[in-house]
């Protein structure tokens, strides 16, 4: 589901972060779900107070593929498949919002709230499909299957999910990939920008402790930097202990699984993808996280000689453990 403010974050400080880069000739993975929508909202300028025009989104579809066939990329698109359980309540939420811009969406309004065509997906898939081009829909979330193959392929891989920030992948937001062909030489090829985990923590010092980072941003993205710069100066196992630490020890072990899940799902454990697009990789074996044991680790006192006490499952509380979750990734 990405990480709330990243994206911003990054976009932010894209001189500092991402690198421009010339894609040709090569794999590019790519996260259907995402672009089925990002080429919609974008590209092509529809009724969408009428149900959208699924005639000039094929038109938008068909432009892209091509750029891509002209600048010799070989597309490998990863559909998402069924909600997990776990997810349903962000699903209904983001449902509802749905729902309700479209009933107020009218000619003056559209354009202001992105309502995308009920079949917007399945015309992507038909499109896609009519111009060979190679597609997988996973059985459940399909970004780790996208990052693993992208990763094993050496390849880029293009989405506009900010969970990809996270994952070891050359990733290209598509905001920074600009769809027109462009020529050097004999080389055809599209100017794009990319961003790399490494360059990323590279632009980091190290902090003893986490302290609120001051800044002209927001408190979201504020926290955001907070986090990262006392995570770079942590190994995975004190950055774990610190944080499992503050939580007593019922709320500690299921904090303690659920990031222990996130690890396995980032780090793209057990995926058979490779098979389903017919390519050859040369799987890489990676040194794995290992959460500490939940009655291992001592409890943290703060300065006031208290310590968390979260035994009330608050919504602050979920969302503090989300960002813990995924942030401790980054190490």
């Amino acid at each position: 589901m990405g990480v709330r403010g990243l994206t911003t974050f990054i976009a932010n400080r894209s001189s500092q972060y991402l690198e421009r880069h010339e894609l040709h000739d090569c794999y590019l993975v790519v996260d259907g779900n995402s672009i089925a929508s990002q080429l919609y909202r974008w590209h092509c300028r529809c009724n969408d107070c009428f149900g959208g025009d699924y005639d000039k989104y094929a038109n938008v579809i068909n432009s892209f593929v091509e750029l891509l066939f002209d600048c010799g990329i070989t597309p490998l698109v990863i559909f998402d498949g069924a909600y997990e359980k776990r997810k349903l309540k962000t699903v209904f939420s983001r449902m509802k919002n749905k729902l309700s811009a479209a009933r107020d969406i009218n000619s003056v309004t559209e354009g202001s709230v992105p309502v995308f065509p009920l079949f917007l997906r399945e015309v992507f898939v038909d499109i896609l499909l009519k111009l060979r081009v190679k597609c997988v829909r996973c059985d459940f979330e399909g970004d780790g299957d996208a990052a693993f193959l992208a990763k094993n392929l050496n390849c880029p891989l293009l989405s506009y999910d900010s969970d990809f920030y996270i994952f070891d992948v050359v990733y290209i937001p598509f905001s920074n990939m600009d769809l027109r062909l462009r020529k050097k030489k004999d080389v055809n090829y599209i100017a794009c920008e990319v961003y790399k985990v490494d360059k990323f923590l590279s632009s980091f010092g190290g902090l003893d402790k986490l302290k609120i980072q001051k800044s002209k941003d927001n408190e979201q993205q504020r926290m955001i930097k907070s986090v990262i710069m006392w995570l770079k100066n942590e190994t995975p196992e004190s950055a774990l202990r610190k944080i499992l630490g503050r939580y007593k020890l019922q709320r500690r072990k299921k904090l303690a699984d659920k990031i222990q899940l996130a690890i396995e799902g980032y780090q793209c454990v057990n995926t058979q993808i490779c098979s389903c697009f017919n390519v050859d990789l040369n799987s890489k074996q990676e040194n794995r996280i290992t959460v500490p044991k939940a009655e291992e680790i001592e409890a943290v006192v703060d300065e006031d000689g208290g310590s968390e006490d979260p035994e009330q499952d608050s919504e602050e509380e979920k969302i503090s453990e989300n960002a813990f979750t995924h942030h401790v990734l980054w190490i």
